[in-house]
């Protein structure tokens, strides 16, 4: 399991080439700023040298909100990409995969975008409460289904999201809704605009795909390779390859792969999923029926439903 970490892009740097730009470090703003007479900033979350600025906030209501900031210099912004996908997921009715825009623009020189605040723990919280490490095949796979959902909409917005962190997969406690908190790492996926760009993977490598191992570019099934290594991992509670250097991943994924123990106390779907994903071309439309097709068979073999409660709820709800 990996470990709870509040800043979900510690130690991984999404393009390497943005790091080397030369960019204006937002200047910190204090508590209580009032933006635009719309928010007041109550707490800085987060100072990334790249990602820029995320406060907690509320609005003349109290209601609450996180502003994510960023120097307007930085024509090649984080914030900008984010909110732009955001606004395209908006548009097309796609928010309660992710969070809700609620505003954007210029505040003196800054951009800034808002998104409502979803109550509820992170995934990796709802794992850390379960005494064993792990889920049961019945709650893993649905939260996988969840997950392809947003990857679903991430790809059909033309997008690539590059990060699988069960530290930004929320669940909102009100909607009993999975979701994406954080969508930093989503890029354009250049085939979409016909352009030849090498797209690189911006997580954990533990979740990485293969490809990215192999220095080969990043596209829409790798997304998926990842969510089925997160499915692996909330099931059986580790991945073949944890406590190995990083040097060693690649190979050791590859051999898992090859020889089906990565699969080993997984139900027979995981490795069903894993065949269709790797088998795709470049080229292939990704029929996402067929993997939650199988995601569906596996929580029914387990004997659950897409309504009972998730494993964290039960266990939670006893403790009580």
């Amino acid at each position: 399991m990996p470990s709870n970490n509040n800043n979900p892009n510690n130690n991984n740097v999404p393009l390497a080439n943005l790091a080397q730009a030369e960019r204006v470090r937002p200047e910190v703003l204090p508590n209580d700023t009032i933006i635009e007479n719309k928010f007041k900033l109550i707490e800085l979350v987060s100072n990334h040298p790249l990602l820029g600025l995320t406060y907690n906030a509320i609005n003349q209501q109290g209601d609450g909100f996180i502003i994510k900031m960023d120097a307007e210099a930085n024509l090649l912004s984080f914030v900008r990409s984010e909110a732009g996908f955001l606004h395209n997921a908006a548009k097309l009715n796609a928010t309660e995969h992710f969070v809700e825009l609620a505003h954007g623009g210029k505040f003196k020189s800054y951009i800034y975008f808002a998104t409502r605040f979803r109550p509820g723990p992170s995934l990796n919280d709802c794992w850390e409460s379960m005494p064993n490490g792990k889920f049961t095949a019945g709650t893993a796979a649905r939260v996988v289904y969840s997950i392809v959902k947003a990857l679903e909409w991430v790809h059909t917005l033309g997008y690539l999201l590059r990060r699988i962190d069960p530290n930004v997969i929320k669940f909102d406690a009100t909607t009993r809704q999975i979701y994406l908190s954080d969508l930093s790492s989503v890029r354009l996926d250049p085939r979409k605009i016909k352009m030849e760009v090498h797209v690189r993977w911006a997580g954990d490598p533990r979740y990485a795909p293969l490809s990215h191992h192999q220095g080969k570019t990043h596209e829409p099934k790798h997304d998926l390779e990842a969510a089925l290594y997160l499915l692996v991992e909330l099931t059986t509670g580790k991945l073949p390859w944890d406590d190995q250097p990083r040097d060693m991943i690649g190979s050791l994924k590859r051999q898992a792969a090859t020889n089906q123990t990565l699969f080993k106390d997984c139900p027979p779907q995981y490795a069903a999923i894993y065949t269709y994903i790797t088998l795709l071309n470049n080229c292939d439309r990704i029929e996402y029926s067929q993997i939650y097709s199988k995601l569906e068979e596996t929580w029914k073999a387990a004997g659950t439903d897409s309504n009972k409660p998730y494993d964290w709820e039960a266990h939670m709800k006893a403790e009580q």
